[in-house]
């Protein structure tokens, strides 16, 4: 069951409750929001109170929750293709406003006398209780980037071999028709050009496919510009950015060198790291963890220490790939491994998803104030989160 089959549309919420303002929210693909949102390995807060014109963006656009104003439904993109999802997201939003709208009706000292309209109410509230009892790891799309950080990883018994071809077949197969690689549904450029470039690398280090490297190189230069006219910069690009061209010229992949937009963004990296505590980094778990690909001149033996349980660095699998590239730890290994098998070689950006699907489900019970009849439903929830 994916998070996208429980996820309420707030298109709804204007006719069911005005206390709810007019938004659409949706979870994107590739990079990063707070990892603790999503995974039952670290626990945060869970904002409260959000404006509709706010938007949070992740280390590759679609790796966050985004809110998008009703007059800009076009330019949003789903958690997984609708092929995917529809199913599950139409039942759950279906019962869900049928439910509410019987609660208005009987607050409206409409009461439901009928014996089928009774019956249709209990229906709802036991097809809603099936798909919460459903719940599991939570799935998003796949990401490119994270994808391709995972195909770069070499082979941790046998120099010169990728670990995990079917993350390169991944790459192979998931090109874009104008050569880039990203979002196919929505085109945030900061999004295709990281994630073109991070895919060429992979390519590149393995010797594959330099036809598809052309293009996509082609695609680059020619978009390169376009960083500067969008407003939608990720969070942490900055960072990981300057470190993908470092590693794309050292493998002479033809990266402009003189680009003032390039150099524009070197200098906020090297602004960004003077001010990051490093001896902070290494001791507590910090949003760093989320993205050290982009860091360097780490003390892998101190950070080791802050791994999650399930082996991964907060849940992301860039972060983990590049740690398990300079480690070979096992418990990197496993986690990546795990994560490459249940998707055949794509990654999602975090994984899992857990914490985030339970509070969220529960956060729309609550607002539409039919949460009495889920009542053992969001206890079990909410046990899973702080357990």
């Amino acid at each position: 069951m994916s998070f996208s089959s429980v996820c309420l549309s707030f298109d709804l919420l204007p006719t069911l409750n005005s206390q709810v303002p007019p938004i659409n929210t949706h979870i994107m693909s590739t990079h990063h929001l707070l990892p603790s949102f999503y995974s039952s390995n670290y626990h945060f807060s869970f904002p409260s109170n959000i404006s509709s014109s706010s938007s949070l963006y992740s280390k590759s656009s679609l790796g966050s929750i985004s809110f998008v104003p009703k007059e800009n439904k076009e330019k949003r993109c789903k958690a997984i293709s609708k092929s995917q999802t529809q199913e599950y997201h139409e039942e759950f939003e279906t019962n869900v406003k049928t439910l509410k709208l019987c609660e208005t009706n009987v607050e409206d000292d409409k009461v439901i006398d009928d014996e089928e309209d009774q019956d249709i109410v209990v229906g709802l509230v036991n097809s809603i209780k099936s798909i919460l009892s459903s719940l599991e790891d939570g799935k998003t799309n796949m990401s490119a980037y994270d994808t391709a950080w995972v195909a770069l990883v070499e082979d941790v018994h046998t120099s010169g071999t990728p670990q995990f071809p079917s993350s390169l077949e991944w790459i192979v197969k998931n090109q874009l028709q104008d050569g880039s690689w990203g979002d196919s549904q929505l085109f945030l450029t900061h999004d295709r050009i990281l994630s073109t470039l991070a895919c060429v690398i992979a390519l590149t280090t393995w010797n594959m496919h330099p036809e598809k490297c052309d293009k996509a190189m082609s695609f680059f230069r020619e978009n390169l510009d376009k960083l500067e006219d969008e407003n939608e910069e990720l969070a942490g690009f900055e960072v990981i950015f300057p470190s993908l061209l470092d590693r794309a010229r050292r493998l002479n992949i033809d990266v402009p060198n003189d680009s003032p937009i390039l150099k524009n963004i070197f200098a906020k990296r090297d602004e960004k790291l003077r001010r990051i505590p490093r001896e902070m980094m290494h001791k507590i778990p910090t949003t760093l963890l989320y993205s050290l690909e982009g860091m360097s001149d780490l003390d892998w033996k101190q950070l080791l220490k802050l791994q999650s349980q399930d082996g991964s660095f907060l849940t992301s699998t860039s972060s983990t790939a590049f740690a398990l590239m300079q480690t070979k730890d096992e418990n990197c290994f496993k986690y990546l491994n795990k994560i490459v098998n249940k998707f055949n070689g794509g990654v999602p950006f975090a994984f899992p998803l857990d914490t985030f699907e339970r509070t969220w489900v529960v956060d729309r019970l609550e607002r539409l104030g039919i949460s009495r009849y889920f009542q053992q439903e969001i206890k079990d929830c909410m046990c899973y989160v702080y357990r």
